[in-house]
């Protein structure tokens, strides 16, 4: 393997290595069952929720028509 190239696969390794040790403190941290990436998926699905009831109240808001049919 070229001297770069394993350079290179051993940086993103250790990488994935550190964002799970924080992963893992953050669980142990908050002492539930929870893990955090699903947490902040629900977030994030609650959001959504609340902005297509927005948009579905603003889509039923009856508009004027057109002045000129197509």
């Amino acid at each position: 393997m070229h001297p770069d190239l394993y350079a290179v696969v051993f940086q993103q390794r250790e990488r994935e290595l550190e964002t799970e040790l924080r992963r893992r403190l953050i669980r142990q941290e908050r002492g539930d069952a929870t893990p955090v990436a699903r947490r902040d998926f629900l977030e994030v699905v609650a959001r959504l929720r609340t902005k297509v009831g927005r948009i579905r109240e603003a889509a039923s808001v009856q508009t004027a028509p057109a002045c000129c049919p197509a």
